[in-house]
């Protein structure tokens, strides 16, 4: 274990399993290891982390990894767990690029258009 892992470790010592598991996550997609990163971040969610930072963050591993429709499954999970307008466009930008990997171009102008409004925008078509 090298000395940047130590501290790592050493920093995650006390945190509940689920906030553990999402800082394992941001370390492991961090290094490029997309699959660990969604595995970790899907097991802190199972564990009581259904937070929208965490779906959000789920969600950008997906698409790093070509996977459009689970990345806009949790987007959507995130845009309806967020109260933050400022996160929510960033959510609905994200949900647009999803959305356009998807090939579905009304969503994804959908979204854009609630992204460059600033507009929550917890349509039932999310």
């Amino acid at each position: 274990m090298d000395d940047l892992e130590a501290l790592f470790a050493e920093s995650e010592k006390g945190l509940p399993e689920p906030d553990r598991l999402v800082s394992q996550a941001h370390r492991a997609n961090l290094s490029g290891n997309l699959h660990l990163a969604a595995e970790l971040f899907s097991q802190a969610i199972a564990k009581g982390k259904d937070q929208a930072p965490v779906h959000r963050d789920l969600a950008q591993v997906y698409l790093a990894l070509g996977q459009p429709e689970q990345a806009a499954s949790h987007l959507k999970t995130a845009l309806a767990l967020t109260p933050d307008m400022l996160e929510a466009r960033g959510i609905h930008r994200a949900l647009s690029e999803a959305y356009e990997a998807q090939g579905d171009l009304d969503r994804a102008q959908a979204h854009y258009r609630a992204f460059q409004a600033g507009v929550a925008g917890r349509s039932s078509e999310a």
